[in-house]
C-alpha cells in the first residue's frame, strides 16, 4: 500500500515522466520475453522428438512478447497486462508439459518481471501463479515461497524507485521554483538597474541645475555686492553734504560769520542732520553686509533705557504728522526696566512702523504703547486707519510686498519697511504680529526679551535707573588705523568690546593693560611677510591671547598701495577730517581735488572750521589739480579717485613719474570700496598664533569652523583629479 501511496504520489506529480519510464521497460522486458521464446523455441526444432506442448508453450511464449513490445509505445498498461496473462499462461502450460523440478520456480520471474512494470500487476502475478501452482502441483511450497519473497523484492525496490522518484520530482519543482525566483528577481533586478539609471539622469540634470543656479548664485552676490559699491558711492556724495552742511550749521554756525540763528531754524537742522545720520546708519548696514558675509544682519546691544529711543522715533514722526488732522498719542506704564538693545535697530522698527501707519491713516490717531509681559516688553503701533484685508495679512511682512500694488496709491514705498521690522524684532529674539479689522484700524506689535536681571530690576524698582555696572565683555584689541574696519568689527562681534591700535607697538600697549582675549592684526593681501613682526609681538602678549593675522578690507590697503599717506572715506566726517589734519606738520596750504563742486565747498568749510588758517586751493580736474602742483606745490592735496577724464589714479601716476609724489604729502578720497577688488585679486590668508599649545579639542573646533565656510566643488568647476589615499 505504501509502494501504491508513492507511486501514485509520484504519478500525481509527474505522470508524463512515470509513463515514460513504464513505456521504456514495458517495452525491454517485452522484448525478453520475445528473444526468450524464440531462442527456446529454435532451440527445440533440432529435437529428434517432436512435442506439439512444447512449441505451443514457445510459441505462445513469443507471441505474448511480440503483442506487449508492440503495444508498449501507446499503451503500456495494456501491453503490461498481455505480459502477465500471456506469462502466467506459458509458466501454467508449462508445468503441466513439462515435468522438470526447476519449472515451477519459474514462477518467480513472472513475478519479478510483472512487478517491475507495475506493482498492481506484480501482486496479480503472484497472485495467479500462486493459485496454479496449487491446482497444478502436489507440493507447491518451496516454489509459492520464492514467488511471494520475489514479490517482496519487487515492493521494496518499487517502493525505492517511487521514493528516488518522488525525491527526483520534488527537486525539480524545487529547481524549477529556484529558477522562477531567479527569474523574477533577475527582472526586479533589471527594473532596479532600470530605475537607478534613470535616478542617475535625473541626479546628472539635478547636479547640473545646481551647478548653473550654484553659478547664478555667485553672478547674483557679485552683482549685489558690486550694486552695494556703486549705491555707496552714489549715495555717499550727497549724503556727505547733507551730513557736512547740517553738522557745521548746527555745531558749528560760526563757520557762515556773525549772525543770529532762531531756535526753531536750529531746531529743524538738527532734525536734518539726525534723519540723515539715520539714513547714513542704513547704508552702513548695507556696506557691512557686503563685507561680512554672514546670515544676519549686525546687531550692537547695549544695556540701556526704551523710553528715549521711543520719544525720538515719535519726535521725528510728529514733525512729519504736522499739518494732518492725525493725533500722535503715547501710552506707557510708570517704569519700564531696562534691557539690551540695539537703539539704532530698534529706532528703525519704530520709525518704520510708525511710517506704514501714517501711510494709512487719513484722519484719526496714531498710538503708541509698551507694556511689560513675563519676560518681555511688548512694544505696539495702533492706528484708525482704514485697516487691511484679511487675505493680506498673511503677507505685509513679506518682502516688497504692498497691501495697495496699483499705481495710483497715495503713499510711497517699496515695499521693505515691515520686512526690515520683522528682521530687526527676530535678530533681537524677539516676535512680530498684526491685528487687523478692515475699515476699523491696525495694530502692530512687537516684543523685545528681558533678561533676568532686567526683570529682576523691573519688579523691585519703582522707576527706571541704567545698570550702574555694565556687564563684563572680552576685550577684542584690532590692529588698523581704518575707523571702518573698527566700526564694522565693533558691530559683527557682538558680546566683545573692540579696542582699536594704530600699529602693533599701540596693541602691545593696550594689551599689557587691558588683557585682551584675541589681537587681531589685519594685514594688506600679499603682504604677510611681516610673520616676523608678528611672532614677535606673539612672544611679548600673555600665552592665553590668540593672535590672529587676517585681511580685512580697510581705506589703508589703498594707501600703501598707492604710495599715500592715508585715505578717507566719503561720506567723510568733520572730526575724522580734522584729526588726520591734525597728524601732519606745517600744513599751511591745502589742495582739494573733487570733481564736485559742492563737496569742494564743504571741505573748505571744514578746513575753515579747524581754525589753523588754512590756505584753500580748488581744483575740479586731474590736469587742472596737476597744473595746480607744477605752478606751486601744496602742503598737502586732498584728492578724490572717481573723476571724469582723469581720475585720482593718473593724477597719482604723474606725479609719480614725474618724482613728485614722495616729497607731496597726500589725502585719498574714495567712496568706492577698492579694497575688496584688491582681496579678490590677491587672495587672503589667515593665521592663528598662541604662546600656549593647542590642545587636540580646540585644533578640532578650529577646523570644524574653517571647513564649514568652505564651498564643495561642483560639475563645472574646472578642479583637476588627484589621487587620494583613504584613511579610514
Amino acid at each position: 500500500m505504501a509502494a501504491d501511496s508513492i507511486r501514485g504520489t509520484a504519478l500525481g506529480r509527474n505522470p508524463s515522466d512515470l509513463h515514460e519510464l513504464r513505456r521504456d521497460l514495458t517495452r525491454l522486458i517485452a522484448a525478453v520475453v520475445a528473444v526468450t521464446g524464440t531462442i527456446a523455441w529454435w532451440s527445440f526444432l533440432p529435437a529428434t522428438r517432436f512435442d506439439p506442448q512444447k512449441l505451443l508453450i514457445f510459441f505462445l511464449v513469443f507471441c505474448t512478447g511480440g503483442a506487449g513490445y508492440c503495444l508498449a509505445e501507446r499503451r503500456p498498461m495494456l501491453a503490461g497486462t498481455i505480459l502477465l496473462v500471456g506469462s502466467t499462461l506459458s509458466h501454467s502450460l508449462s508445468l503441466m508439459a513439462i515435468h522438470d523440478a526447476s519449472v515451477p520456480f519459474f514462477a518467480a520471474l513472472v513475478v519479478i518481471a510483472s512487478g517491475a512494470i507495475s506493482p498492481v500487476l506484480g501482486l496479480l502475478a503472484a497472485l495467479s501463479n500462486t493459485a496454479s501452482l496449487f491446482l497444478l502441483l502436489a507440493r507447491p511450497g518451496p516454489a509459492l515461497a520464492l514467488v511471494w519473497l520475489a514479490l517482496v523484492i519487487v515492493w521494496i525496490q518499487s517502493r525505492q524507485l517511487y521514493t528516488a522518484l518522488h525525491w527526483a520530482w520534488e527537486s525539480e519543482q524545487r529547481a524549477i521554483r529556484l529558477l522562477e525566483e531567479l527569474r523574477d528577481r533577475q527582472g526586479q533586478l533589471n527594473r532596479t538597474v532600470n530605475l537607478l539609471t534613470e535616478a542617475n539622469r535625473r541626479l546628472e540634470r539635478i547636479g547640473s541645475e545646481l551647478a548653473i543656479a550654484k553659478s547664478r548664485a555667485d553672478e547674483a552676490r557679485k552683482l549685489k555686492q558690486q550694486f552695494a559699491a556703486n549705491i555707496s558711492h552714489e549715495l555717499r556724495t550727497p549724503l556727505n553734504l547733507i551730513l557736512g552742511f547740517t553738522e557745521m550749521m548746527y555745531y558749528r554756525p560760526t563757520v557762515y560769520g556773525p549772525m543770529e540763528w532762531p531756535r526753531t531754524l536750529r531746531q529743524d537742522v538738527h532734525r536734518l542732520y539726525q534723519s540723515s545720520r539715520q539714513l547714513m546708519d542704513l547704508l552702513n548696514d548695507v556696506l557691512d553686509l557686503s563685507r561680512v558675509d554672514a546670515g544676519e544682519m549686525p546687531v550692537h546691544k547695549e544695556w540701556g533705557e526704551l523710553r528715549p529711543v521711543i520719544d525720538e522715533a515719535v519726535a521725528v514722526m510728529r514733525d512729519l504728522l504736522k499739518g494732518r488732522d492725525v493725533e500722535l498719542r503715547l501710552q506707557f506704564p510708570a517704569a519700564l526696566p531696562p534691557l539690551r538693545f540695539d537703539r539704532t535697530r530698534v529706532r528703525q522698527i519704530l520709525l518704520n512702523l510708525l511710517n506704514n501707519a501714517a501711510n494709512f491713516t487719513e484722519r484719526g490717531s496714531i498710538t503708541v504703547s509698551a507694556e511689560v509681559r513675563q519676560k518681555e516688553i511688548v512694544i505696539s503701533v495702533a492706528d484708525t486707519g482704514r485697516g487691511i484685508p484679511d487675505d493680506e495679512q498673511a503677507r505685509v511682512f513679506d518682502e516688497f510686498h504692498q497691501v495697495d500694488m496699483s499705481l495710483r496709491r497715495s503713499h510711497r514705498g517699496a515695499g521693505l519697511g515691515l520686512a526690515i521690522a520683522k528682521r530687526f524684532v527676530e535678530l533681537h529674539g524677539g516676535r512680530i504680529w498684526l491685528e487687523s479689522q478692515l475699515g476699523k484700524g491696525s495694530t502692530f506689535s512687537f516684543t523685545l526679551p528681558l533678561s533676568r536681571e532686567a526683570e529682576w530690576r523691573g519688579m523691585t524698582e519703582s522707576r527706571p535707573v541704567r545698570p550702574e555696572a555694565r556687564a563684563y565683555e572680552p576685550v577684542v584689541v584690532i590692529v588698523d588705523s581704518d575707523p571702518d574696519v573698527g566700526s564694522m568689527l565693533a558691530r559683527a562681534l557682538r558680546g566683545f568690546r573692540l579696542l582699536q591700535a594704530a600699529d602693533l607697538r599701540q596693541a602691545l600697549s593696550i594689551s599689557t593693560q587691558e588683557q585682551p582675549r584675541a589681537v587681531i592684526v589685519n594685514v594688506p593681501p600679499g603682504r604677510h611677510d611681516r610673520s616676523g613682526d608678528l611672532r614677535e609681538l606673539g612672544a611679548l602678549l600673555p600665552p592665553e591671547v590668540l593672535l590672529l593675522s587676517c585681511s580685512i578690507p580697510s581705506r589703508n590697503w589703498l594707501a600703501v598701495e598707492s604710495g599715500v599717506q592715508g585715505c578717507l572715506s566719503k561720506p567723510l566726517a568733520y572730526q575724522e577730517l580734522a584729526d588726520r589734519l591734525g597728524e601732519f606738520d606745517g600744513v599751511r596750504e591745502v589742495l582739494v581735488v573733487d570733481d564736485d563742486p559742492s563737496f569742494v565747498v564743504l571741505l573748505s568749510r571744514y578746513l575753515s572750521a579747524t581754525g589753523r588758517g588754512y590756505v584753500v586751493r580748488r581744483a575740479y580736474r586731474g590736469d587742472q589739480a596737476l597744473a595746480e602742483i607744477r605752478a606751486k606745490r601744496p602742503d598737502l592735496v586732498l584728492l578724490d579717485l572717481v573723476m571724469p577724464g582723469m581720475d585720482g589714479f593718473a593724477v597719482l601716476d604723474s606725479l609719480r613719474s614725474e618724482g613728485l609724489l614722495s616729497s607731496l604729502r597726500v589725502l585719498l578720497l574714495t567712496a568706492v570700496d577698492y579694497a575688496q577688488d584688491l582681496l579678490r585679486r590677491q587672495g587672503s590668508v589667515v593665521t592663528v598664533y598662541r604662546r600656549k599649545a593647542f590642545g587636540t579639542a580646540e585644533v578640532v573646533r578650529c577646523l570644524q569652523t574653517m571647513l564649514s565656510l568652505s564651498e564643495p566643488a561642483v560639475a563645472g568647476d574646472n578642479v583637476p583629479a588627484l589621487p587620494a589615499a583613504d584613511l579610514g
